[in-house]
């Protein structure tokens, strides 16, 4: 009886042992005879990094760094207003017109002497509401005298100075619609005539000497454009250096060229393509 109840608790021990966990560190073992405990099966997250995410050391997600976003809709230049971004910085600029001069310190008075003047340029459209532009141009100036009165005096007198100028720029913007332009126009004499009041030509030796031949002006101007390329406009303009001495009996030290300019301008699409 004794050996069939130590029988049974021997076997009684070996089956609790084999449902108990046993763990073998240095060199025993010991056995855990508490039933492990079953675990609720948990669904796990799926978290997927995206491209633009990174990790650090111990896998916390690093916030990417802020990248230039395209513009939203709101943020885009509204319609009639120039967009740098895309329409681009550099346009290119033609224009033809007549000028109305005289020359301050002669005798006679009134813009009288038409001249022809024409040229090229590039604008740099740097902001929405402003732009610096340079141009070369030919310009053709001058004065003539009043027509003849009832005095019979011969009225022939004629003086005529062209110039090779680079006017430099500084503009502003109203949209594509109108455009203020003001700067400074140096230029160089590159033909001259002059008559005197009987049409004797004295461009040798004229009375007052010969004209200086660096000449610089200011000016300032409006233009007007239609459908962004196309505009007319005008531009005032007084030199700032003295031409030559002044005839007697005149109010002024000197001789200055004093003109308006009326002029067409067509002004190209931008010189890049925009992205």
């Amino acid at each position: 009886m004794r050996t069939f109840l130590l029988f049974g608790v021997l076997v009684l021990m070996a089956t609790h042992a084999a449902m108990a966990q046993a763990d073998y560190k240095n060199g025993t073992i010991s056995i855990d005879f508490h039933k492990k405990k079953k675990q609720p099966q948990q669904d796990t997250a799926i978290t997927t990094t995206l491209p633009s995410e990174e990790e650090d050391e111990n896998g916390n997600i690093i916030a990417p760094a802020k990248s230039q976003k395209a513009r939203a809709p709101h943020m885009r230049a509204k319609a009639g207003t120039y967009d740098i971004h895309e329409l681009g910085i550099f346009r290119a600029i033609f224009h033809a017109g007549l000028n109305a001069c005289q020359v301050d310190g002669d005798q006679e008075w009134g813009y009288k002497y038409l001249g022809a003047s024409f040229g090229a340029g590039v604008m740099a459209r740097f902001h929405p509401y402003i732009s610096a532009s340079l141009e070369i141009d030919y310009s053709m100036q001058g004065a003539r005298a009043r027509l003849p009165g009832t005095d019979l005096i011969s009225r022939r007198y004629q003086v005529q100075w062209d110039y090779v100028e680079a006017p430099i720029a500084l503009n502003a913007h109203y949209r594509d619609i109108v455009m203020v332009s003001g700067g400074l126009i140096p230029g160089f004499m590159v033909r001259y005539k002059e008559l005197d009041y009987d049409g004797i030509n004295v461009t040798k030796n004229p009375p007052l000497g010969q004209p200086r031949q660096f000449a610089l002006s200011g000016f300032g101007g409006l233009h007007v454009f239609i459908k962004k390329h196309y505009g007319l406009g005008f531009i005032y303009r007084y030199s700032l250096l003295r031409i030559r001495a002044a005839n007697d009996g005149t109010k002024v030290n000197g001789q200055y060229n004093n003109l308006f300019t009326f002029r067409f301008v067509y002004m190209l699409g931008s010189l890049r393509k925009p992205k």
